[in-house]
Protein backbone atom coordinates (compact mmCIF):
# COMPACT_ATOMS: atom_id res chain seq x y z
CA UNK A 1 0.00 0.00 0.00
CA UNK A 2 1.06 3.37 -0.70
CA UNK A 3 1.73 5.78 1.79
CA UNK A 4 0.96 9.59 1.29
CA UNK A 5 3.76 12.10 1.98
CA UNK A 6 3.48 14.24 5.32
CA UNK A 7 2.88 17.06 3.43
CA UNK A 8 -0.24 15.89 1.45
CA UNK A 9 -2.21 15.21 4.79
CA UNK A 10 -4.28 18.26 6.27
CA UNK A 11 -3.19 18.08 9.52
CA UNK A 12 -3.69 21.81 10.69
CA UNK A 13 -6.95 21.61 10.55
CA UNK A 14 -8.15 22.91 14.37
CA UNK A 15 -9.61 19.75 16.19
CA UNK A 16 -12.03 22.06 18.06
CA UNK A 17 -13.48 22.81 14.19
CA UNK A 18 -13.60 19.52 13.95
CA UNK A 19 -15.47 18.85 17.06
CA UNK A 20 -17.82 21.29 15.99
CA UNK A 21 -18.94 18.88 13.15
CA UNK A 22 -19.18 15.33 14.81
CA UNK A 23 -19.89 16.73 18.24
CA UNK A 24 -17.52 16.08 21.37
CA UNK A 25 -18.99 12.61 22.34
CA UNK A 26 -17.79 11.46 18.72
CA UNK A 27 -14.62 13.28 18.26
CA UNK A 28 -13.15 12.78 21.74
CA UNK A 29 -12.98 9.02 21.11
CA UNK A 30 -12.07 8.57 17.76
CA UNK A 31 -9.43 6.43 16.05
CA UNK A 32 -7.29 8.63 13.67
CA UNK A 33 -5.58 7.46 10.70
CA UNK A 34 -3.16 9.14 9.40
CA UNK A 35 0.77 9.90 8.36
CA UNK A 36 1.23 12.87 10.36
CA UNK A 37 1.46 11.18 14.26
CA UNK A 38 3.35 13.59 15.82
CA UNK A 39 1.23 16.75 14.93
CA UNK A 40 -2.13 14.97 15.14
CA UNK A 41 -1.01 13.44 18.96
CA UNK A 42 -0.65 17.21 20.03
CA UNK A 43 -3.89 18.12 18.91
CA UNK A 44 -5.70 15.66 20.32
CA UNK A 45 -3.39 14.55 23.87
CA UNK A 46 -6.39 15.67 25.91
CA UNK A 47 -8.82 13.25 24.54
CA UNK A 48 -9.18 9.98 24.48
CA UNK A 49 -8.56 9.61 20.72
CA UNK A 50 -6.14 7.35 19.25
CA UNK A 51 -3.31 7.53 16.56
CA UNK A 52 -2.22 5.33 13.84
CA UNK A 53 -0.90 4.70 10.31
CA UNK A 54 -2.45 3.58 7.42
CA UNK A 55 -0.33 0.60 7.68
CA UNK A 56 -0.88 -0.39 11.40
CA UNK A 57 -4.92 0.00 10.63
CA UNK A 58 -4.25 -2.63 7.75
CA UNK A 59 -3.17 -4.99 10.57
CA UNK A 60 -6.37 -4.29 12.51
CA UNK A 61 -8.55 -7.69 13.56
CA UNK A 62 -11.27 -5.00 15.30
CA UNK A 63 -12.00 -1.75 16.16
CA UNK A 64 -14.24 -0.21 18.89
CA UNK A 65 -13.64 3.26 18.23
CA UNK A 66 -15.07 5.36 15.22
CA UNK A 67 -12.63 5.84 12.59
CA UNK A 68 -11.18 9.01 10.68
CA UNK A 69 -9.19 8.97 8.28
CA UNK A 70 -6.93 12.50 8.14
CA UNK A 71 -5.73 11.95 4.39
CA UNK A 72 -6.24 13.81 1.48
CA UNK A 73 -4.99 10.74 -0.46
CA UNK A 74 -8.89 9.34 -2.17
CA UNK A 75 -7.15 5.94 -2.76
CA UNK A 76 -5.78 5.18 0.53
CA UNK A 77 -9.23 6.55 1.94
CA UNK A 78 -10.76 3.93 -0.65
CA UNK A 79 -8.42 0.98 0.37
CA UNK A 80 -8.68 1.85 3.87
CA UNK A 81 -12.22 1.88 3.45
CA UNK A 82 -12.60 -1.89 2.30
CA UNK A 83 -10.49 -2.69 5.41
CA UNK A 84 -13.06 -1.26 7.06
CA UNK A 85 -15.63 -3.42 5.32
CA UNK A 86 -13.76 -6.74 5.96
CA UNK A 87 -14.24 -5.73 9.75
CA UNK A 88 -17.68 -6.04 9.96
CA UNK A 89 -17.30 -3.09 12.62
CA UNK A 90 -20.51 -1.31 13.49
CA UNK A 91 -18.40 2.14 14.71
CA UNK A 92 -18.78 4.64 12.05
CA UNK A 93 -16.33 5.52 9.47
CA UNK A 94 -15.48 9.23 8.77
CA UNK A 95 -12.93 10.88 6.18
CA UNK A 96 -11.74 14.30 5.26
CA UNK A 97 -11.00 14.36 1.21
CA UNK A 98 -10.22 17.23 -1.14
CA UNK A 99 -12.91 20.30 -1.53
CA UNK A 100 -12.51 19.85 -5.36
CA UNK A 101 -13.35 16.04 -5.92
CA UNK A 102 -17.02 15.34 -5.99
CA UNK A 103 -17.32 11.92 -3.75
CA UNK A 104 -14.69 10.60 -1.48
CA UNK A 105 -14.62 7.33 -3.01
CA UNK A 106 -16.27 5.85 -6.04
CA UNK A 107 -17.27 2.27 -4.91
CA UNK A 108 -20.43 0.83 -5.74
CA UNK A 109 -23.46 1.47 -3.31
CA UNK A 110 -21.85 3.20 -0.89
CA UNK A 111 -23.70 6.16 0.37
CA UNK A 112 -21.86 9.46 1.95
CA UNK A 113 -23.37 11.61 4.55
CA UNK A 114 -21.62 15.17 3.79
CA UNK A 115 -20.91 17.30 7.10
CA UNK A 116 -19.57 20.27 6.27
CA UNK A 117 -16.51 22.28 4.72
CA UNK A 118 -12.87 22.81 6.81
CA UNK A 119 -10.30 25.25 5.60
CA UNK A 120 -6.73 23.35 5.46
CA UNK A 121 -2.99 24.22 4.42
CA UNK A 122 -1.95 21.15 2.22
CA UNK A 123 1.75 21.30 0.30
CA UNK A 124 1.40 24.78 1.93
CA UNK A 125 -1.05 26.13 0.16
CA UNK A 126 -4.42 27.28 1.34
CA UNK A 127 -7.28 25.02 0.59
CA UNK A 128 -10.46 23.32 1.44
CA UNK A 129 -11.46 19.17 3.10
CA UNK A 130 -14.57 17.74 2.61
CA UNK A 131 -15.80 16.02 6.16
CA UNK A 132 -18.04 12.59 5.28
CA UNK A 133 -19.30 10.13 6.79
CA UNK A 134 -19.04 6.72 4.48
CA UNK A 135 -22.33 4.27 4.69
CA UNK A 136 -22.23 0.69 3.18
CA UNK A 137 -25.65 -0.48 1.79
CA UNK A 138 -26.86 -3.94 1.50
CA UNK A 139 -25.97 -5.34 -1.58
CA UNK A 140 -28.42 -6.73 -2.49
CA UNK A 141 -32.48 -6.61 -0.76
CA UNK A 142 -33.95 -10.33 -0.58
CA UNK A 143 -37.77 -9.07 -1.42
CA UNK A 144 -39.20 -12.46 -1.28
CA UNK A 145 -43.07 -10.16 -2.44
CA UNK A 146 -45.39 -12.53 -2.65
CA UNK A 147 -43.66 -15.44 -1.76
CA UNK A 148 -45.39 -18.85 -1.98
CA UNK A 149 -43.41 -20.16 1.16
CA UNK A 150 -44.53 -17.86 3.36
CA UNK A 151 -47.94 -16.12 4.81
CA UNK A 152 -48.82 -13.00 3.25
CA UNK A 153 -52.11 -11.14 3.80
CA UNK A 154 -53.70 -7.87 1.90
CA UNK A 155 -55.42 -4.89 3.50
CA UNK A 156 -57.16 -1.74 2.44
CA UNK A 157 -55.46 1.30 4.37
CA UNK A 158 -53.92 5.03 4.00
CA UNK A 159 -51.25 5.87 3.06
CA UNK A 160 -49.78 9.94 3.69
CA UNK A 161 -53.33 10.18 4.40
CA UNK A 162 -54.64 8.58 0.54
CA UNK A 163 -56.44 5.07 -0.30
CA UNK A 164 -53.79 1.90 -1.00
CA UNK A 165 -53.63 -1.02 -0.82
CA UNK A 166 -50.90 -3.14 1.66
CA UNK A 167 -49.67 -6.43 1.78
CA UNK A 168 -48.35 -8.17 4.79
CA UNK A 169 -45.73 -10.32 3.85
CA UNK A 170 -43.19 -12.20 5.83
CA UNK A 171 -41.16 -13.27 3.23
CA UNK A 172 -40.30 -9.92 2.10
CA UNK A 173 -37.11 -9.06 4.30
CA UNK A 174 -37.76 -5.05 4.17
CA UNK A 175 -40.77 -2.72 3.75
CA UNK A 176 -41.69 -1.38 0.02
CA UNK A 177 -43.35 1.80 -2.11
CA UNK A 178 -44.87 1.51 -5.48
CA UNK A 179 -42.48 3.94 -7.45
CA UNK A 180 -45.65 5.31 -9.33
CA UNK A 181 -47.76 5.41 -6.13
CA UNK A 182 -45.22 7.41 -4.35
CA UNK A 183 -44.78 9.99 -7.78
CA UNK A 184 -48.56 10.60 -7.29
CA UNK A 185 -48.61 11.27 -3.96
CA UNK A 186 -45.90 13.31 -4.65
CA UNK A 187 -44.33 11.67 -1.35
CA UNK A 188 -40.93 13.04 -0.16
CA UNK A 189 -37.57 10.42 -1.64
CA UNK A 190 -34.25 10.31 -0.34
CA UNK A 191 -32.01 9.44 -2.97
CA UNK A 192 -29.34 6.16 -2.19
CA UNK A 193 -26.96 4.12 -3.43
CA UNK A 194 -28.82 1.77 -6.52
CA UNK A 195 -29.55 -1.74 -4.51
CA UNK A 196 -31.07 -4.77 -6.44
CA UNK A 197 -34.58 -6.18 -4.99
CA UNK A 198 -34.85 -9.74 -6.03
CA UNK A 199 -38.82 -10.41 -6.41
CA UNK A 200 -40.34 -13.41 -5.16
CA UNK A 201 -41.57 -14.48 -8.78
CA UNK A 202 -37.90 -14.32 -9.52
CA UNK A 203 -37.50 -10.71 -11.50
CA UNK A 204 -34.83 -8.79 -10.24
CA UNK A 205 -35.80 -4.69 -9.88
CA UNK A 206 -34.01 -1.87 -8.71
CA UNK A 207 -34.15 1.22 -6.54
CA UNK A 208 -32.29 4.19 -5.60
CA UNK A 209 -34.20 5.85 -3.15
CA UNK A 210 -36.42 5.60 0.24
CA UNK A 211 -39.07 6.82 1.21
CA UNK A 212 -41.05 7.65 5.50
CA UNK A 213 -44.50 7.34 5.48
CA UNK A 214 -47.28 6.92 7.52
CA UNK A 215 -49.72 3.50 7.00
CA UNK A 216 -52.70 3.65 8.54
CA UNK A 217 -54.91 0.50 9.15
CA UNK A 218 -57.91 1.62 11.00
CA UNK A 219 -57.13 2.99 14.24
CA UNK A 220 -53.85 1.64 13.96
CA UNK A 221 -50.72 3.88 12.53
CA UNK A 222 -47.29 2.87 11.61
CA UNK A 223 -43.97 4.88 10.37
CA UNK A 224 -42.15 3.08 8.24
CA UNK A 225 -39.18 3.76 5.78
CA UNK A 226 -39.80 1.86 2.74
CA UNK A 227 -37.59 1.03 -0.18
CA UNK A 228 -38.88 2.36 -3.71
CA UNK A 229 -39.34 0.43 -6.76
CA UNK A 230 -42.00 -0.72 -8.96
CA UNK A 231 -44.46 -3.37 -7.44
CA UNK A 232 -47.24 -5.05 -8.70
CA UNK A 233 -50.43 -3.48 -10.58
CA UNK A 234 -52.45 -5.16 -7.23
CA UNK A 235 -50.33 -3.71 -4.29
CA UNK A 236 -49.24 0.07 -3.38
CA UNK A 237 -47.39 -0.78 -0.17
CA UNK A 238 -45.34 -4.16 1.65
CA UNK A 239 -44.82 -4.37 4.54
CA UNK A 240 -41.80 -7.28 5.39
CA UNK A 241 -39.99 -9.04 8.30
CA UNK A 242 -37.95 -5.56 8.80
CA UNK A 243 -41.30 -3.92 10.37
CA UNK A 244 -43.05 -7.08 12.04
Amino acid sequence: MEVDKPNENPCNISFEQLSGFLGKDVSSKLLIVSTSLDELKDQVACTNCSVITPKAFEELHHVDQPILVWLSSDALVQSLYKKFLQLQSKQAFYCLTLAANKAPIHMPKVACRFFGMLKATIGGSKSKVKLHQLIAEPPAILAAMGSRTKRAMMFACKVAGAKAYCLFDSGASHCFIDSSYASHLGITLRAMSEVEIKMGDGRIGTSCSQAKVVVRIGDFSTRVTSYVTKLSDSMDVVLGEDWM
